[in-house]
């Protein structure tokens, strides 16, 4: 059956609508509009109130009631885990003894809504919820972008909800390596014609050849990092690929190639791209991009230096890796390991350092801007804190 736009009934009164939906699009249904506007009000409603209980109020248990709509046992545990969440947060930073935390303001708005019929006659409706958090000590506004899917019957009750924040994204990642070269070698294959041929390129079009001089970069070049992180944390910037669901070390890598990183690139190697000494994007190419700028694990490898030419390991090292994350300053990275992964799991760009040193921390997936590193301290996560 052809999709149509729907949009929210006439008779719906517009004070009624706490949160505007952007767009909607689904299989007939006279009352869809009506009924996911309610459903997705609520949502938002409840994170709302489940987030200024949590970090303003303080309270242990913050409410997570879906008011106003029908919901089932479900919906109203994935709801329970939304307040949970947010209490968590707010109890890593109040209690972080190096450097306290508070929020005394919070607002949620929806970005962008779409209703898609499922095969099981259900409603699927996505919502970007942006939540902004205003971190008092610092006077800084942590943004968080979340995708929301409500699951919704054709009698407007909620389903189910998953709130696609870190967590989930630690749980669940998404694929974040380009596509391969059609008819390329097998990947445990070596090139018996590859040579140590190295060359640098400081634009996508690989016409200015420089010389590897990838050392820390200046505090000009961290700062244009730094402006990069800020104006894409909360939508992607067209001119790459996005990595639906894993984008954070491709959003990473952009920041800063925009601050000075050079591209390195081995045009005598076939499975160039697989090489942990690599680092380049060509929007035109197949594949598009090194392993290394997309991929969290072989990006650390890149970055402190690669295993494939020890002997141009110290030449090619990007990053130093440093003991304490609240000695990180703005335009260097952090990244982690969740436990019991092999793999690094998460990259993240310090956009901002509170008065007495706190990090702050942007990232893809979920499209985050300067969050305070003491909101996820208890992560049950392995560090590694870079200087770039």
């Amino acid at each position: 059956m052809r999709k149509r736009r729907i949009t929210a009934a006439g008779a719906l009164c517009a004070a009624a609508l706490m949160f505007p939906i952007g767009s909607a699009s689904a299989d007939s249904s006279p009352d869809v509009g009506n009924l996911s506007s309610k459903a997705v009000n609520s949502v938002v409603a409840m994170q709302k109130q489940a987030n200024t209980d949590a970090f303003i109020a303080k309270k242990d248990a913050p409410a997570s009631a879906l008011k106003g709509v029908c919901s089932k046992d479900k919906a109203q545990k994935s709801a329970a885990n939304v307040a949970n969440s947010a209490k968590k947060m707010s109890q890593s930073m109040s209690k972080n003894p190096k450097s306290p935390r508070h929020i005394d303001k919070v607002d949620v708005t929806i970005k962008k809504t779409t209703t898609n019929k499922k095969s099981n006659g259900n409603f699927l409706i996505t919502t970007q919820v942006r939540i902004s958090r205003h971190v008092a000590e610092d006077n800084v506004d942590w943004v968080e972008v979340v995708p929301h899917e409500t699951e919704m019957d054709t009698q407007g009750c909620i389903v189910d909800i998953t709130v696609k924040d870190r967590d989930y994204y630690d749980k669940h990642p998404g694929n974040s390596l380009p596509e391969n070269p059609k008819g390329n070698p097998n990947p445990s294959q070596k090139d018996p014609t590859a040579k140590n041929n190295f060359t640098t390129q400081q634009t996508q079009n690989n016409s200015a050849p420089v010389s590897p001089a990838l050392l820390s970069l200046s505090k000009d070049k961290k700062q244009k990092a730094v402006d990069y992180a800020i104006k894409y944390a909360e939508n992607q910037n067209s001119d790459y690929y996005y990595y639906d669901g894993n984008d954070c070390t491709n959003f990473v890598s952009q920041a800063m190639f925009a601050g000075g990183w050079t591209f390195f690139k081995n045009p005598l190697y076939p499975l160039d791209y697989m090489m942990d000494s690599s680092w380049w994007y060509n929007s035109k190419g197949v594949p598009r991009n090194s392993w290394s700028w997309s991929a969290a694990e072989n990006f650390y490898h890149m970055a402190t230096g690669p295993k494939d030419y020890p002997g141009l390991r110290n030449l090619l090292r990007r990053t130093v890796i440093i003991n304490n994350i609240y000695d990180l300053e703005p335009g260097d990275i952090l990244q982690y390991k969740a436990a019991g992964e092999s793999n690094m799991t998460h990259t993240m760009i310090v956009t901002k350092k509170g008065n007495d040193g706190m990090p702050y921390l942007s990232y893809h997936t979920d499209n985050t801007l300067n969050r305070p590193f003491s909101s996820m301290a208890d992560k049950d996560v392995t560090w590694y804190a870079h200087r770039t």
